[in-house]
């Protein structure tokens, strides 16, 4: 019985480390410079993690066979100050090696600069969401007010006062609709010539001449 619970624990210890090492395909594929970076000081944790957990299980698996049966009564070992200020000072100088890794990692990240001409993004990450954007024909992100942000209709907190931010927006949904096949005619710039505001001021809906240039400019795009 004491042989097949120390095979049930080396077996176990084996098969959780394989599984968390990374060589099963579980991480994700890269997507920046840097990812394989960080899937290698990842790596490098769980392998050493992994290793100890492996080596504490074959002690156990060892003690268990050995001391077996009643054989030997148990017994309270302590006094080599040596041995433990050794296992003290090895798994110090790991903890510290897998520390400056890291660090040295995170810094490469944060604080090195950008290359020149760079495309920037600006990303906001959720719980299974991320939400991205993109600086417009100018070089500029739209504004946004921290007050605006709602998670339901507008997660960057985009300004709808801000016309580059609507612009921006309405480039976006264009792009998306071309994607797919849409058609798609674009009226802004008529509708920003107008002497007036295109919409009723009570509840913002399209007013009458909007609509006359909205029906003329498909009128000449479908005819």
């Amino acid at each position: 019985m004491a042989w097949v619970l120390a095979l049930l624990f080396i077996f176990a210890a084996v098969a959780i480390a394989f599984a968390m090492s990374g060589l099963y395909g579980w991480f994700p594929l890269a997507a920046s410079a840097m990812a394989r970076d960080y899937d290698d000081q990842f790596l490098l944790t769980l392998l050493l993690t992994g290793f100890f957990f492996i080596l504490m299980h074959l002690i156990l698996s060892y003690i268990v066979v050995r001391f077996r049966g009643g054989r030997g009564p148990a017994s309270y070992w302590h006094g080599n100050i040596k041995w433990v200020w050794a296992v003290i000072i090895v798994m110090a100088l790991l903890d510290l090696g897998l520390a400056v890794g890291s660090e040295s990692l995170w810094a490469k990240l944060h604080l090195t600069g950008s290359p020149p001409n760079v495309l920037q993004i600006e990303v906001v990450g959720q719980q299974f969401v991320w939400t991205s954007r993109y600086k417009g024909p100018d070089g500029r992100f739209g504004r946004v007010k921290r007050d605006l942000v709602d998670d339901a209709v507008n997660i960057l907190g985009l300004d709808p006062a801000d016309c580059e931010s609507s612009s921006r927006i309405a480039d976006r949904f264009i792009e998306g609709l071309a994607d797919l096949g849409v058609l798609v005619v674009d009226v802004r710039a008529e509708i920003a010539a107008l002497p007036s505001p295109p919409y009723w001021r009570k509840d913002l809906h399209m007013d009458f001449q909007a609509h006359e240039l909205t029906a003329s400019a498909l009128f000449e795009h479908l005819r």
